[in-house]
């Protein structure tokens, strides 16, 4: 299994699914996206699901009915993820988060904090920065972390694409965070 992102639209996910695990073994499955901003607080996802190029017609069929059940826009997975982004961000800028001063905690992710352990013994070829466990919150850091760079950063240039040492040691709580 892996998730991953290019930068600055374009995502990865490859699992085992199966569409009857009760019938049928578990197959890979790969889906890709591309995000495509639509304004502010809209955006539109373009999905596909792949499968191996030697798969039979009906292991495709199931790899593709899989997918369709767990992590396209009507599948299980994905509506279990979107609501909890959406409810979040929502609640996160509400009046009554304002009034009752609550405040989130925005450490997930940091170095000591959590399991994520950055790949630093050189098994990743690059480029990019990679971690360890995929339930974590690094890799969405290093994209927002440039992201931020490429906006402030005066038009008609274009920000380094070296990784700096803000990047591969970035801030903890204490220090700059």
């Amino acid at each position: 299994m892996f998730v991953g992102n290019v930068f600055p639209n374009f995502s990865l996910l490859m699992l085992p699914t199966t569409d009857d695990a009760s019938r049928h073994p578990a197959s890979g499955m790969l889906t890709m996206r591309v995000w495509q901003p639509k304004g502010p607080g809209k955006l539109e996802a373009w999905v596909w699901f792949l499968g191996y190029k030697n798969m039979t017609p009906e292991q495709k069929r199931r790899t593709y009915k899989s997918g369709l059940a767990t992590f396209s826009m009507g599948g299980t997975f994905e509506m279990d993820d979107t609501e909890p982004w959406i409810t979040i961000a929502r609640n996160g800028r509400s009046v009554a988060a304002e009034k009752l001063g609550l405040t989130l905690n925005y450490e997930m992710g940091l170095p000591g904090r959590g399991i994520a352990q950055q790949v630093t013994d050189g098994s990743w070829p690059g480029p990019g920065i990679v971690y360890k466990s995929r339930f974590e919150e690094g890799v969405q850091r290093n994209l927002f972390r440039f992201y931020a760079e490429m906006m402030r950063t005066p038009q008609g240039m274009y920000p380094s694409l070296a990784f700096s040492e803000q990047a591969k040691n970035p801030p903890t709580p204490g220090n700059g965070a």
